[in-house]
């Protein structure tokens, strides 16, 4: 489960493994092993994720939600989002 007192990685509709995998290798060299999924959303576990992760997949603490506002009545934190 996610930890409530540290901070999240929030992704929505994340729908390329490759592009999962990268972004959980690189969580973990920022620091960060929360991730929040958005649904729909690709399985984090899927073994293009892991293999795109090289591993980096196991050491995530990870939940998916169904919509923001299920992931904003679990936890309080504040929100920075970024959009390309």
């Amino acid at each position: 489960p996610l930890s409530s007192a540290e901070n999240h990685v929030l992704l929505v509709n994340p729908s390329d493994n490759g592009n999962l995998g990268t972004i959980a290798r690189t969580m973990l060299a920022f620091g960060f092993r929360d991730v929040a999924l958005l649904e729909p959303a690709v399985d984090l576990f899927n073994p293009h994720v892991v293999r795109a992760s090289m591993g980096a997949t196991f050491a995530l603490r990870f939940g998916y939600f169904p919509d923001l506002p299920a992931y904003q009545s679990a936890f309080s934190h504040a929100l920075y989002p970024f959009m390309l």
